[in-house]
């Protein structure tokens, strides 16, 4: 819970399913409390899968509408990418990752 970079997450945060149906079922009956779950899997050594499943209900935030896509997902799945090579590394150097977003696409002008 320490390795979250400038906020460290406590424990009375973190919740534990033992399926995809019953986190499911603690999304239902506890609405707009968390946006989303992940799950790890160790499939044989030095093999880790993981899966984010959303609470993707609309949040209107300052007049707009939070995209979960760059607000959470993409947050969430670069934390879990870090944290496995973390762990199959043994955890014996620091990670850095520096990202970016854009809402825009790229646009390309080509004169002919």
């Amino acid at each position: 819970m320490n390795n979250n970079p400038g906020r460290p997450i406590p424990i009375s945060k973190v919740k534990s399913f033992r399926n995809k149906a019953l986190v499911d079922q603690w999304f239902l009956n506890n609405p707009m409390q968390c946006p989303g779950a992940i799950h790890f899997r160790e499939k044989y050594d030095g093999v880790i899968s993981y899966g984010i499943q959303t609470n993707s209900t609309s949040v209107q935030k300052r007049g707009k509408y939070e995209d979960s896509n760059f607000s959470f997902q993409l947050p969430l799945q670069l934390a879990a990418e870090r944290e496995i090579a973390r762990f199959l590394i043994g955890g014996i150097i620091k990670i850095t990752l520096y990202i970016g977003k854009n809402d825009i696409a790229d646009i390309v002008v080509v004169e002919i």
